[in-house]
């Protein structure tokens, strides 16, 4: 269970990063 989490978290903030980016770039 310990490693979905990990795993989620990874793509939870990659797509953060991702958002950020885009808005930067607008």
């Amino acid at each position: 269970m310990s490693q979905q989490v990990i795993i989620f978290d990874t793509t939870l903030r990659d797509g953060e990063q991702a958002l950020q980016a885009s808005l930067s770039v607008k």
